[in-house]
């Protein structure tokens, strides 16, 4: 478990390295590697578009067999509530890893208006592009991880994109 905590901390280095087709760049622009408060900047190509991205760290969780680390999209996206949950487990049958993006509103006065805003501001096609990304990404790093922590072995990795 150790081992695989410590490569998230790397998110940095490994981020471009296991999927470098759309991974251009990550860096912690302030604070430490997962620590509440650090920011991370991020550029990704999705849907043939170069998007840029910026996170602060909002919560980090972490017990003998698990850890749980909450990032939270900065301004202006901000305003759509778009959060990333990354989330590892140790259990006798190997590490359950699983990332889960979302945007939008639980709140159900909220969630139709502001996922209608969502579609129409980075549009339709943005958006499935976007959830497909997010489905093959968290197999990707998985494949990273099991490739470079032979030791481990993940499953049930899991993503999403708009409530």
């Amino acid at each position: 478990m150790a081992e695989l905590k410590s490569c998230l901390v790397r998110l940095d280095e490994i981020y471009p390295r296991y999927s470098p087709e759309e991974h251009l760049r990550c860096d912690y622009v302030r604070g430490d590697p997962l620590h509440e408060g650090s920011v991370l900047y991020f550029e990704e190509r999705v849907a043939g578009k170069v998007t840029r991205l910026r996170y602060r760290v909002a919560s980090v969780e972490e017990g003998a067999d698990s850890m749980r680390a909450v990032l939270r999209a900065m301004f202006p996206r901000s305003l759509l509530n778009i959060r990333a949950v990354f989330s590892i487990r140790q259990d006798p049958e190997g590490v359950v890893f699983s990332r889960t993006i979302t945007a939008g509103f639980e709140n159900p006065f909220l969630r139709a208006p502001v996922d209608a805003l969502i579609r129409r501001l980075l549009g339709r096609e943005y958006v499935e592009e976007m959830t497909v990304h997010a489905q093959q990404d968290i197999v990707q790093l998985a494949a990273y991880i099991e490739r470079n922590l032979p030791g481990l072995v993940s499953r049930n990795g899991t993503s999403g994109c708009l409530h």
